[in-house]
């Protein structure tokens, strides 16, 4: 992400997800299939298209002299974009041994990752404003979770 307000991009993100907690029956003690284990989790989550459309804005605008602003990947340089898709997957696997569903791990991120490349796409494709780019990366973002939680409980 390209904004000198990633902290509060990030802040914002993390409040969002929080609202929509574990909302239409995702949560641990409503699944109606049982659980997998957590060594079997981690092997069903996977990228999704927002985790795909943060990288490949994020290496747009790279390529067009754009600067990584997010501390944990802005010293990958111009791998940042392959560094944030390693590390999306290893998040999610995390998420997993730590009690989320696979499905919820998914949801958190992929999550995330429209807000970042609906923020990013917004930057680089019509030279946004922080402020432009913050609304329309929150808003990409809450759309999002409801298709993406709306997707998870059709495959239960």
């Amino acid at each position: 992400m390209f904004l000198s307000l990633k902290g509060m991009i990030l802040g914002l993100t993390i409040l969002s997800l929080a609202a929509c907690g574990n909302q239409a029956g995702l949560g641990r003690s409503t699944m109606s299939a049982p659980q997998a284990s957590s060594a079997e989790g981690i092997n069903k989550v996977r990228l999704g298209a927002g985790d795909i459309a943060d990288a490949a804005s994020t290496a747009v605008g790279l390529s067009q002299g754009f600067v990584e602003a997010n501390p944990l990947f802005s010293g990958a340089g111009n791998a940042a974009p392959v560094v944030g898709l390693v590390s999306k997957v290893l998040f999610k696997k995390l998420l997993v041994l730590t009690g989320s569903t696979p499905a919820q791990a998914n949801i958190i991120v992929e999550t995330g990752g429209w807000v970042g490349g609906c923020a990013n796409f917004v930057t680089v494709a019509a030279k946004a404003k922080p402020a432009v780019a913050i609304v329309v990366g929150l808003t990409c973002g809450v759309i999002a979770h409801k298709q993406l939680v709306k997707k998870a409980l059709a495959a239960q």
